[in-house]
C-alpha cells in the first residue's frame, strides 16, 4: 500500500462573506499525479495555497506526509510549488535567477542549479537571459524553481496555461519524467481536462469552491465509456433485477435514480422488458457515451443546480 502524501478533511476557506472553498476532502498517495479540474475561479488556486501554507484555512484540516497541525509546518520543505510565477529578473540568465533563489532559500549546493535545469531541458539555455525566453521556457524555469529543494511533492497551478501545442507536449513529457524517474508526487491544476487526462491518475473536480467528484483514471474511463443509462425510482430493486433476470454484472449505481450498464451485448429493450415485468418503474433507458469535455460540462451543470 502506498503512503499517503496529502489528505484534506472538510478544508474550507472564507473571505468575509465569500466562500472560496467549502468542505474539500481528498487523498493523494505516493507517486500520484493528481489533477485538480475546474473552471477559472472554481477554487483550485485557493486549495493549493492552503496545502502549501500560503494562506490559512477557515475550517477543516490537512495532513502532509503523515503530520497535521503545527507538526506539518516542518514538512513544508518537502513541497515544491509554482502557484504564482516567481519574480524572475528579465536581465538575469536562467542560472543567475536560480542562484538568486538558492540564496533566499539557503541552498548551498549550487550544483543543484545545473541538475534542475537539466531535468526541465533548459541546460542549453542556462546562460540565456530570462527576457528572451518563450512562454514554454518560462514555465519550465518555474518548475526548475519548484525543484530546487529536492521536493517529494510538487504543486503546480495551471502549468500549461497559454502554451502552444508543442510546448504543452514538452511540458507533459517533463512532468512524466519527474514523476517516473524521481518518484515525485504531483498535484496539478487545469481547466483543460484532456491535458490532465494524458498524465494524471486521479482527479478532483471542483466548481464554485465545492467538490463535484473525486475519481481515479480507471473510474473516469468507465464513466466516459459507452453504456446504457437507466433512470428509475428504485435503483436497489432495479440492480437486483439486472443480476437475477438478465445476468448483468457490469453496472454501476451512480446515485439514487441512475444506473449505468456497461455490458456490450445486452439490448436496452430487453432490460426494459424485464424491469417492467418485475414492477420496476423505468423513467428512461438509453445508450450514452460522453467525451471528456462533455463529462466535465455535465459535472459542472450538476454542481451549479
Amino acid at each position: 500500500m502506498r503512503d499517503i502524501i496529502l489528505r484534506t478533511t472538510q478544508l474550507t476557506k472564507h473571505y468575509k462573506s465569500f466562500s472560496a472553498l467549502e468542505n474539500v476532502s481528498m487523498t493523494a498517495s505516493q507517486g500520484d499525479i493528481y489533477g485538480l479540474v475546474g473552471k477559472n475561479g472554481a477554487g483550485k488556486t485557493t486549495f493549493m495555497k492552503l496545502i502549501t501554507g500560503l494562506t490559512e484555512p477557515t475550517a477543516g484540516e490537512y495532513e502532509i506526509f503523515g503530520k497535521t497541525g503545527f507538526a506539518a509546518n516542518a514538512e513544508r520543505n518537502r513541497i515544491g510549488c509554482l502557484i504564482e510565477e516567481p519574480a524572475f529578473f528579465g536581465n538575469l540568465t536562467a542560472k543567475q535567477n536560480l542562484r538568486y533563489y538558492c540564496e533566499l532559500k539557503g541552498i548551498t549546493d549550487r550544483g543543484q542549479i545545473g541538475r534542475v535545469l537539466e531535468l526541465v531541458h533548459l541546460t542549453d539555455a542556462a546562460d540565456r537571459k530570462f527576457k528572451a525566453f518563450s512562454l514554454g521556457m518560462k514555465q519550465r524555469l518555474g518548475i526548475a524553481f519548484a525543484l530546487l529543494d529536492r521536493p517529494d511533492l510538487v504543486v503546480l497551478d495551471e502549468p500549461i496555461n497559454g502554451l502552444d501545442p508543442i510546448a504543452i507536449s514538452e511540458m507533459r513529457d517533463t512532468l512524466r519524467k519527474l514523476n517516473r524517474e524521481l518518484g515525485i508526487t504531483m498535484i496539478i491544476s487545469s481547466h483543460i481536462l484532456t491535458e490532465l487526462y494524458a498524465i494524471a491518475n486521479k482527479f478532483l473536480f471542483i466548481d464554485n469552491g465545492k467538490v463535484l467528484r473525486e475519481v481515479t483514471k480507471e473510474e473516469l474511463d468507465k464513466e466516459c465509456s459507452r453504456c446504457i443509462i437507466l433512470k428509475t425510482d428504485d435503483t436497489r430493486q432495479a440492480a437486483a433485477v439486472l443480476e437475477s433476470k438478465t445476468g448483468i454484472s457490469e453496472y454501476a449505481v451512480i446515485n439514487s435514480t441512475e444506473i449505468r450498464i456497461y455490458e456490450t451485448k445486452v439490448k436496452s429493450c430487453d432490460i426494459n422488458r424485464q424491469l417492467v415485468l418485475q414492477d420496476v418503474t423505468v423513467h428512461a433507458i438509453y445508450e450514452s457515451g460522453a467525451s471528456l469535455e462533455d463529462y466535465f460540462k455535465q459535472l459542472v451543470g450538476e454542481g451549479t443546480k
